[in-house]
C-alpha cells in the first residue's frame, strides 16, 4: 500500500527574503525507515506559491542505494500536481546510489517553473525496489526566487 512520507525537516519554514530576484535555497533530508514500495511519495518540502508566487529554478538530490537486491527501483521527481514533472522513472538513481539534478537527468518540463498555488516538491517511487533498503538517507535542496520586479539595493555612503 502506497504511503506519503514527509522529509525529516518538512515542517521547517522556507527561507525568505524581502527582495525579489534573490536566489534562495531550501534543503531537505529524509531518513528511509521503512523500505519504499511502488507509488510511495516523499514530500521533501513545501513550495509556498499562494500570496507570494515563487519560481523554482533548480534542484539537487543525493540518493542512497534504495535497492539492495537486483536494482529495480525507479524514482520520479516533481510536485504534488505532477510527481514526474521534472524527472520521470529514473532507473539508475534509487537502484544505485547517485545524484539527481535538473540538468543531468532528463528534465521533462523546463525549469524554471512558476508556482501561484501552494504545492510540495516530491520524490515518487515509480518502481519498487526488489529488496528495499532502510536506515539510508535521501537529501538535497531546491533553489527558487520570488516573483516580481527586482528591488534596488541601496548603496551605503
Amino acid at each position: 500500500m502506497a504511503t506519503t512520507y514527509n522529509a525529516d525537516n518538512y515542517g521547517v519554514p522556507m527561507p525568505s527574503c524581502p527582495f525579489v530576484g534573490v536566489v534562495l535555497r531550501r534543503d531537505f533530508l529524509f531518513t528511509v525507515a521503512v523500505a519504499l514500495v511502488i507509488n510511495d511519495v516523499i514530500q521533501c518540502c513545501k513550495i509556498p506559491g499562494a500570496g507570494a508566487p515563487l519560481i523554482l529554478d533548480n534542484f539537487y538530490i543525493d540518493c542512497a542505494d534504495l535497492d539492495t537486491g537486483a536494482g529495480a527501483c525507479q524514482l520520479s521527481v516533481g510536485d504534488g500536481g505532477s510527481p514526474a514533472r521534472f524527472v520521470a522513472a529514473q532507473n539508475t538513481v534509487g537502484a544505485n546510489a547517485g545524484k539527481l539534478t535538473a540538468q543531468g537527468n532528463g528534465v521533462n518540463a523546463s525549469l524554471p517553473v512558476q508556482y501561484a498555488i501552494n504545492e510540495n516538491f516530491v520524490i515518487k517511487c515509480t518502481v519498487a525496489p526488489s529488496t528495499g533498503a532502510t536506515a539510508v538517507v535521501i537529501k538535497g535542496f531546491i533553489e527558487y526566487h520570488l516573483v516580481g520586479q527586482p528591488s534596488p539595493i541601496p548603496l551605503s555612503a
